[in-house]
């Protein structure tokens, strides 16, 4: 191998390199812009999610946080869609009555 074809290989080498590492950034970016985050407060609070609402990562675990929420504090609870999704999306749950 020449000097020249030595270099063009050591170019496309840490050309390819590089492009890994950028599509695969950009992979793990785009999975973290498109996650969503539930936030649950109680219902008289209105519909301007606060500050100190709940969060949560799955609609299980939102439900459930509103749940007991709703059962502790015998209020109706309001759970919000956030997170990098631009509208929210929101539903009420009652108090649980034993």
């Amino acid at each position: 191998m020449n000097c020249k074809s030595l270099l063009q290989h050591l170019v496309n080498t840490i050309d390819g390199v590089f492009i890994n590492a950028i599509i695969s950034t950009y992979r793990n970016s785009l999975e973290q812009m498109n996650k969503t985050t539930w936030a649950v407060q109680p219902t008289y609070w209105g519909n301007e999610l606060r500050s100190w609402a709940e969060y949560a990562t799955t609609w299980e675990q939102i439900e459930d946080l509103a749940l007991g929420m709703a059962e502790d504090m015998m209020e109706e609870m309001t759970i919000f869609k956030v997170g990098s999704v631009s509208s929210f999306k929101w539903c009420t749950r009652t108090p649980v009555e034993l």
